[in-house]
């Protein structure tokens, strides 16, 4: 009996399909097999498959936006707050690469302070300033100067600053006192009153400002070559070695707003303005914005000028070149504007030094000999360059470059009581341009020529 049911059961679970439905995995699917026996089995699961990946990365770098995103380190203007003195450094505008992988630090202000002005007359100052936007503590920082004292022998000699912070976009002067008593300097305001001197006269002289560490920050040198920059500081006379203004009034400047070169281009002479901005440097000449009109090569030496630029120049630190059968020279021009259209005359005074007159300029001895051959040259305060040439009497004489001079018939030696005049005010940078006067002219339009 029992072994006829078991029959029984066996054949009918045969019967009913043969195999279990298969299960892929996903809930409601429905899956029709059919078998070898030609039996369909149909699951009827309608449940639906709702899973799907809709998740979407937003981390994707977009340099260029202005906004960090991903990986970037900084984007355009967006600098994760991140400055230059974070880097060790004393302010500048810290910039982002192009690539925004990182920030630029080349903007960055290495050097904190530098020298501004430098006065040199008496009393004799140094001007110090803050480029950078955060404070300085200039404490046992200290400047070196060196120049040559009365006896032309060289000396050097150190200030250096006590407890004193400088503010940021600020200056500090530094006074010497002629025969001082060597005490401590003395703090007030923006300035430092040394008491001692600094022999800063009419000769070669430099000054260069340290840190505490004895690391050099800047450096300057003028009225000669004799003092060279300490290394790792570079320097470069160009476009031509700083004069020496002896003057209460004007002395060597750097030039507002532009960056620090480590040349003579960087500083200029114009008018002093102790704890304050800097007087812009004036701008270069071009030829013909100031003439040579007038020679008279006999006793006293004399020459015009005529300033044809359509602006006011003032004549401080030109150069007035004489080359002579005996000898030559060049003569600093004190301060002196001269108005568009105005004529000056300049006048040697032997051993009288140099000095404003009323509307004539005196210097000091011009030797043209006489009525000998000759020849002058007039030279730009800022650029060094030639802006006027005369040569007479058979002078082989060069002019200051870019000025040039030809001539078809070498100009005659200038006879003694007449005057060698500019026939006209349009420069052909050449003989044509010259003749003998009938008469003198200085200070007023020439005449004709004979």
């Amino acid at each position: 009996m029992r072994t006829f049911l078991l029959i029984v059961i066996a054949w009918t679970l045969i019967g009913c399909g043969g195999e279990a439905p298969s299960y892929n995995g996903d809930a409601g699917a429905t899956d029709t097999d059919t078998d070898t026996d030609g039996d369909t089995d149909t699951d009827s699961d309608s449940d639906t498959d709702s899973d799907t990946d809709s998740d979407t990365d937003s981390d994707t770098d977009d340099c260029g936006d202005g906004d960090i995103t991903g990986d970037e380190v900084c984007d355009g203007t967006d600098l994760d707050g991140d400055s230059c003195e974070a880097h060790g450094l004393y302010g500048g505008p810290l910039t982002c690469l192009s690539d925004c992988s990182d920030v630029d630090l080349s903007s960055c202000t290495e050097f904190p302070v530098l020298i501004s002005e430098l006065a040199l007359g008496m009393s004799d100052w140094i001007e110090l300033v803050n480029i950078t936007s955060v404070p300085v503590d200039l404490q046992d920082w200290y400047v070196e100067w060196s120049g040559y004292d009365n006896g032309d022998q060289a000396v050097s000699d150190i200030l250096l600053i006590p407890a004193f912070t400088l503010p940021a976009n600020s200056w500090v002067v530094l006074y010497d006192e002629y025969g001082g008593s060597g005490d401590p300097p003395d703090v007030s305001g923006s300035s430092i009153q040394y008491h001692d001197n600094i022999w800063w006269i009419d000769s070669s002289s430099s000054a260069t400002l340290y840190d505490p560490s004895d690391n050099p920050h800047d450096f300057v040198r003028w009225g000669g070559t004799d003092y060279d920059p300490p290394s790792p500081l570079t320097w470069a006379d160009t476009p031509a070695v700083l004069p020496a203004p002896q003057s209460n009034t004007v002395g060597l400047s750097r030039d507002v707003g532009d960056p620090d070169t480590n040349t003579a281009a960087d500083f200029c002479v114009t008018g002093l303005t102790p704890e304050a901005v800097n007087t812009p440097c004036p701008v270069p000449a071009t030829q013909g914005d100031i003439l040579i009109t007038e020679i008279d090569a006999d006793a006293p030496d004399r020459v015009e000028l005529y300033n044809d630029s359509g602006a006011t120049i003032d004549l401080l630190n030109w150069g007035l070149s004489w080359i002579a059968g005996s000898g030559s020279g060049t003569i600093l021009l004190p301060s002196y504007s001269l108005a568009d259209g105005e004529y000056v005359e300049i006048v040697d005074n032997s051993g009288g030094g140099i000095y404003v007159d009323g509307d004539v300029i005196r210097t000091t001895n011009i030797n043209w000999g006489n009525n000998a051959l000759g020849s002058c040259s007039l030279i730009d305060a800022t650029s060094g360059d030639g802006i006027d040439f005369v040569r007479w009497g058979g002078s082989s004489a060069s002019a200051t470059s870019p000025d040039t001079w030809t001539e078809s018939t070498a100009l005659p030696g200038i006879p003694a009581g007449e005057s060698l005049g500019r026939s006209t005010l349009t420069d052909s940078d050449s003989d044509a341009d010259w003749c003998i006067l009938d008469a003198q002219s200085f200070g007023s339009a020439n005449g004709s020529c004979s």
